[in-house]
């Protein structure tokens, strides 16, 4: 069979083939698809032959489109100053054209091409193919290096390839690149043209070689590679790699085989296999676990701790299983995706984590390297790993970055912001946490730039008045080693001024040396303020104590004077030096002590205490009286007093002059009633004895004389009740109204059953009162429900509420009600809504109603509906109050 030469003619190189070679051509013209020039052939007719992966890329057409196609309808080729013709024409002359045209790309953009045209021509003469090499133009500065390259490209690749190239058919070789004419020890071509394949394969191997090929020829896909023994010319051996495949040629298909001497790798294989004893007991001594597969991922061996991690006992029970069948076989899948990914890029997978399940079933973390395994010629052969236990490790590191979770969520929620900076004048940051913002206005993430604050400094962010201080504060405490704690302002990014306070100390090398300071700064200036309003309300309270009239002081809850205004020296003659520190106690008239300490009592129970009244002791040995108003607060107590002693005299005169007055009504009534009773009786005797002799309206006369003499006396008592109101002294005292209520009801018992009242009373409390007034001022109440009430079902509701420091209590009916108009007219004396036929009654009721509530510091009051009934309400203050007199 013919084959291929190379012949160098009028300064070009061209291809020469002998008869039949066209397809070998094409073949070849295949190989060098990886040009990176366009390589196009072109027959007699002007039809594409052949169409390389460059060509693809450049005009944007596949071969497959191309190929049979007219080459001047495919390119729409453009000469300058010359012709297709004149071209051809030329090529005929002189061997080769080369020169720049414009050319189409499928989108119609041109494309300049610096074009080298060449025939390819049989020694024999006979059809010719036309070889067009063009170089794109984009990078104008490679022209003359891509000219140059596209003239040797084609022969270059097939004559220098690497490998050993030979082409076989029909069982005999029909060429042989230098490479395997170097390889089997021919001279040349001549040489080496129709020897047998047989020729090339020692005894030993050739039945198994040869039964390869004729299967891979039989249903051949792809390539088939294999290992063999080969003989040279002279019967000399050398071990080979053989890749093998079809190409169809004119004459018929041929075997293509790319031979790689494999010599150096066998005897390293032989080498390692010497070694690979040793180098397994090496293995099986260090604490890390190494491994290798082959290309099918199957173990070609493993150290002993690979082996025992895998549930083997032994390193060489490893070898041939896969990863499905050892005690990680739960990971195989994500296992051999990291082998297969080295294995396919050639590249190494470095210290990554993984889990692996053990033979006791728990689950361990390793540090894995993977890398590709290559045999002395550098080809992978498979994956070697190797990988720590980091279980332990892993842990630890989880608790550390728990733990530093911890600290910077802490860190991050503190009432301000922590830092490391370094110890220079600008404080250069290393560090701030997020409270950086809240603080200063600037981010963490703003204002460390190139580990410094910016675009301010935190020194320039420090107020310049504070500047000095904080830096000579700060380098003091490091000189001593301990903590410094600085108070100083600074301007916001808004410009806003804050306080700071700042607590943080040196980070010292070995040596000594301050490597870095560490602390927190939170913001103070609410404190600040408030300490600054404190200020202002102590200066405040001195101007309230200076000037006050009253007397002014706060003690302790055990009555020790703290504080006492000027006007206490005025008041009792001591000087306040003289007063400050002692008891009051001290001072308290003996008649008081007891009632005093009650109060003390009360205030330690955090009760306010108003209108309490005692005797103190003047320096002069009077006693002068006082009035107090306190408030606890805490452990102190705050108290506004008045020197009440010309008031107290007064009072005691008016008290002298109410008893006085009590007196005289109660004479005026018993001298009243004296002669009152004689002249009822005498008129009711007159009536029964002459009832018979009187004529009608003389019986009514004396009906009417007898009656005006009950009223004149009823309206007496109501009177001398009404006078004793005031004059009452007995003392305000713990009453149930619960209580009062009950027995109330149970006076007014027959007319609540005369009238069948629906009477509801709510649960009533325990006030400070005189409990013989409050049975007056219900019974009042009551007896004006019942008396006002003629519904067809009457009802009473006696309630209670909680006010403002104060029991609200009602009385509700659902009777007659009255006009509002009058609703302060009925609590006045003698006023009345009614007739005495109507309703009988004095009109006084309700005037010693609203003396008693006065007299318990309350306020009483109406709110009525004509038609629809009336609320009576009365206050009793719920605050505890003594009186001494």
């Amino acid at each position: 069979m013919d084959w291929m030469t190379l012949d160098e003619s009028e300064g070009c190189q061209s291809i020469t083939r002998s008869n039949g070679s066209d397809d070998m051509l094409d073949h070849y013209i295949n190989m060098i698809d990886s040009v990176s020039d366009a390589l196009i052939s072109i027959d007699e007719s002007g039809l594409i032959r052949t169409w390389n992966k460059a060509a693809e890329s450049i005009y944007d057409y596949k071969a497959e489109e191309v190929i049979g196609k007219p080459i001047v309808e495919t390119l729409r080729t453009e000469f300058f100053g010359t012709d297709l013709e004149h071209v051809t024409k030329f090529v005929d002359e002189k061997g080769r054209w080369q020169g720049e045209v414009i050319q189409k790309k499928r989108d119609g953009t041109p494309v300049s091409i610096l074009s080298s045209v060449y025939y390819l021509k049989k020694k024999s003469g006979g059809s010719m193919l036309l070889v067009a090499v063009n170089h794109d133009l984009t990078d104008i500065k490679m022209k003359d290096t891509a000219i140059k390259a596209g003239e040797q490209r084609l022969f270059s690749i097939i004559e220098n390839a690497p490998e050993a190239i030979g082409i076989a058919r029909n069982g005999g070789v029909i060429y042989g690149n230098p490479n395997f004419l170097k390889m089997f020890g021919y001279s040349d071509q001549n040489d080496l043209f129709g020897r047998p394949i047989n020729d090339h394969i020692c005894h030993q191997d050739r039945e198994r070689v040869l039964s390869t090929v004729d299967a891979y020829v039989q249903g051949h896909r792809g390539s088939k590679e294999m290992e063999f023994m080969g003989m040279r010319k002279d019967g000399s051996r050398v071990p080979v790699h053989l890749s093998i495949t079809m190409v169809d040629l004119d004459y018929g298909p041929a075997l293509v085989g790319f031979f790689t001497d494999i010599t150096k790798r066998k005897l390293a294989e032989e080498e390692m296999k010497t070694s690979q004893n040793m180098l397994q007991l090496v293995l099986d001594n260090i604490p890390d676990r190494v491994f290798w597969k082959d290309l099918d991922l199957k173990y070609l061996g493993a150290n002993m701790n690979t082996a025992l991690d895998a549930g083997l006992s032994d390193p060489t029970e490893i070898v041939g299983k896969n990863d499905i069948e050892l005690a990680w076989k739960e990971t195989t899948e994500m296992y051999q995706a990291d082998d297969r990914a080295v294995i396919a890029s050639g590249l190494p997978k470095l210290k990554f984590e993984e889990p692996q399940v053990g033979k006791d079933g728990k689950v361990r973390w390793l540090r894995t390297s993977k890398l590709p395994l290559r045999d002395p010629t550098g080809r992978i052969i498979g994956v070697l790993g190797t990988y720590e236990d980091i279980t332990e490790r892993k842990k630890n590191e989880n608790d550390l970055a728990e733990s530093e979770r911890r600290l910077l969520t802490l860190m991050n929620n503190l009432p301000g912001m922590a830092y490391r900076c370094k110890n220079d004048r600008d404080w250069t940051m290393e560090f701030l946490s997020e409270g950086c913002e809240n603080l200063t206005g600037f981010s963490s993430k703003e204002v460390v730039v190139n580990n410094r604050l910016s675009p301010a400094s935190l020194a320039t962010l420090i107020l310049p008045e504070h500047r000095v201080h904080v830096w000579e504060d700060v380098q003091s405490a490091l000189k001593d080693r301990r903590p410094f704690k600085i108070t100083y302002e600074l301007r916001t990014a808004s410009g806003e001024i804050r306080w700071v306070w700042e607590q943080g100390e040196g980070v010292f090398s070995p040596e000594g040396t301050v490597i870095a300071l560490e602390g927190f700064i939170i913001d103070i200036t609410e404190r600040m303020h408030a300490e600054e309003a404190l200020r202002r309300k102590t200066e405040e309270l001195d101007h309230f104590f200076t000037n006050n009239l009253d007397l002014v002081c706060i003690t302790d809850i055990d009555g020790t004077f703290r504080r006492l205004n000027k006007e206490w020296e005025r008041v009792l003659g001591y000087s306040l030096k003289e007063i400050q520190g002692k008891q009051f106690l001290e001072l308290v008239h003996p008649d008081d002590l007891e009632g005093t300490l009650n109060a003390m009592t009360m205030l330690s129970d955090q009760d306010v205490t108003l209108n309490f009244i005692n005797r103190f002791r003047c320096k002069d040995g009077s006693y002068r009286w006082i009035e107090w108003r306190s408030y606890p607060e805490g452990r102190m107590i705050y108290a506004v007093a008045r020197d009440v002693t010309d008031r107290k005299r007064v009072e005691e005169e008016l008290r002298r002059s109410n008893e006085e007055l009590q007196q005289f009504a109660y004479i005026a009534s018993h001298d009243l009633q004296e002669p009152l009773r004689m002249v009822i009786s005498y008129l009711s005797l007159l009536e029964r004895r002459s009832k018979e002799v009187l004529d009608p309206d003389a019986r009514e006369y004396l009906r009417f004389a007898a009656d005006g003499g009950r009223r004149m006396r009823e309206l007496i008592d109501d009177i001398l009740t009404y006078s004793r109101v005031e004059t009452a002294d007995k003392e305000f005292l713990p009453v149930e109204m619960d209580a009062v209520v009950s027995e109330t009801l149970e006076v007014l018992g027959s007319q609540i059953e005369a009238k069948r009242i629906d009477v509801q009373v709510d649960p009533m409390p325990s006030i400070y009162a005189d409990r013989t007034q409050m049975q007056q001022l219900m019974q009042n109440l009551i007896s004006n429900a019942i008396k006002y009430n003629n519904a067809d079902q009457p009802k009473i509701h006696i309630s209670v509420s909680v006010g403002d420091g104060e029991w609200v209590f009602s009385v509700k009916d659902n009777g007659i009600g009255l006009n509002m108009d009058y609703a302060e007219k009925i609590f006045q004396m003698f006023q009345r809504l009614h007739t005495r036929d109507e309703i009988p009654g004095t009109g006084v009721g309700l005037a010693i109603s609203k003396k008693i509530v006065e007299r318990h510091g309350g306020r009483i009051w109406v709110e009525s509906e004509e038609g629809k009934g009336a609320t009576f309400f009365f206050t009793i203050p719920n605050k505890r109050c003594s009186r001494l007199d």
